[in-house]
């Protein structure tokens, strides 16, 4: 850029940016485009019921109850797509237990209407640390298939359809 106010675009070497700041924030040319005039395209609708799908990883780190961690989303009635870097427990590579964690789904995420047991966690095998978003990805087997007990949700299946076609 030209200006001579505008900050220095970040060092794709480092580890870590200050990532509340847009201005420095690394982000890909291919995807920080606006389409079809819109900033913030919507890749596909989801109904009020795939809505409810989206849940909360709840831990209890503290021993002071369960609190919202991270994000995840059904994919299947026992499926639970979140990222690996929530599993982690430490820098060491070892991954919370069944027990250590509990999905929790309801309109607000913060107070579940439903919270369901873990059987399994299952990290992607090639994730390497939190400093590196590739493989990025996380499974958690329910104990109970929440379209059974939590009635009018829908799970969100992963997207197998194309949508940014320019990043190939």
């Amino acid at each position: 850029s030209d200006d001579p106010n505008s900050p220095d675009p970040p060092d794709p070497d480092e580890k870590c940016w200050n990532a509340g700041d847009p201005k420095v924030a690394p982000v890909p040319d291919t995807i920080n485009r606006v389409i079809n005039g819109d900033p913030f395209p919507t890749a596909f609708e989801i109904s009020d019921a795939q809505q409810l799908a989206v849940g909360a990883m709840l831990r209890n780190d503290d021993g002071d109850g369960w609190k919202n961690v991270c994000t995840g989303t059904l994919i299947r009635p026992t499926v639970v797509l979140t990222a690996a870097h929530c599993l982690l427990k430490d820098d060491y590579g070892m991954t919370y237990e069944p027990e250590e964690i509990r999905f929790g789904i309801g309109e607000d995420m913060t107070d579940p209407e439903e919270v369901f047991l873990v059987e399994s966690v299952h990290m992607h095998p090639r994730y390497i640390d939190t400093w590196n978003a590739e493989h990025d990805t996380g499974i958690l087997i329910l104990q109970q298939d929440a379209t059974e007990v939590y009635e009018g949700i829908k799970p969100i299946e992963v997207n197998t359809i194309e949508l940014y076609p320019w990043l190939e």
